[in-house]
C-alpha cells in the first residue's frame, strides 16, 4: 500500500490508496472524526461509507471492496 496524502481546507488530512478497481478515501478531521468514502472504479461521485475508530479500520473496510 502506497498512501497518498493531502491537506483539507478545514484543517484535516485526506489519505487514499487507489488501484484500478477504485478505492477509498479516508478523511481525518480536526475534531477527531475519521470518515471513509468510496470512490467508484469508473468515475462518478464519491459516497460516504461511515465513521471509523481508526485509520487502519477504515482502510481495512475499503480493502474488502477490491
Amino acid at each position: 500500500m502506497a498512501l497518498k496524502a493531502a491537506y483539507l481546507p478545514e484543517g484535516g488530512i485526506e489519505l487514499w490508496d487507489f488501484s484500478e478497481e477504485g478505492g477509498g478515501i479516508v478523511r481525518c478531521y480536526p475534531d477527531g472524526k475519521i470518515e471513509l468514502f468510496e470512490v467508484p472504479q469508473y468515475g462518478g461521485e464519491e459516497r460516504p461509507w461511515g465513521y471509523y475508530p481508526t485509520i487502519c479500520a477504515a482502510f481495512a473496510e475499503a480493502k474488502t471492496w477490491t
